[in-house]
């Protein structure tokens, strides 16, 4: 319930205790291309990643135990930035050490021949346009 400004008080409060500046980033609203929306369709299937296997998405709970549930991913556009998920797919243990969240993509070599080329980096971002298609 915060007005712009108060909002902006308070992120420059916090990063001036942290003793960095305050950095501003807006939620992408950019239109992924079909192409890549369906790579990352793919590769988030049970035949790739298997996504689903731990990650909510939406009003769907995972196929695995409950100890292994991880957050929903529908949620992701409102959590994560744009340009950050393409980036912990490939290795989320880079950022996260002993994340239960296995890297995918962390070579070039990991990258699933078939989708794209091969090329891992636009796998990363099919799968971060994947992603962020869940939100509503």
């Amino acid at each position: 319930g915060f007005t712009d400004k108060q909002t902006n008080a308070i992120i420059a409060y916090f990063s001036a205790l942290d003793n960095v500046p305050p950095t501003f980033t807006s939620i992408s609203e950019k239109q992924p291309s079909a192409e890549s929306l369906a790579a990352g369709t793919r590769l988030a299937s049970r035949d790739y990643f298997s996504c689903s296997s731990c990650h909510f998405q939406g009003g769907k709970t995972p196929t695995s135990p409950p100890t292994q549930w991880a957050p929903d991913l529908a949620k992701s556009k409102q959590r994560i930035r744009y340009e950050f998920i393409p980036e912990w797919v490939k290795d989320p243990q880079k950022f996260t050490p002993g994340v239960g969240m296995p890297g995918f993509l962390p070579s070039d070599d990991a990258a699933p021949p078939d989708i794209l080329n091969g090329n891992r980096q636009k796998q990363a971002d099919a799968l971060r346009d994947f992603v962020f298609s869940l939100s509503p």
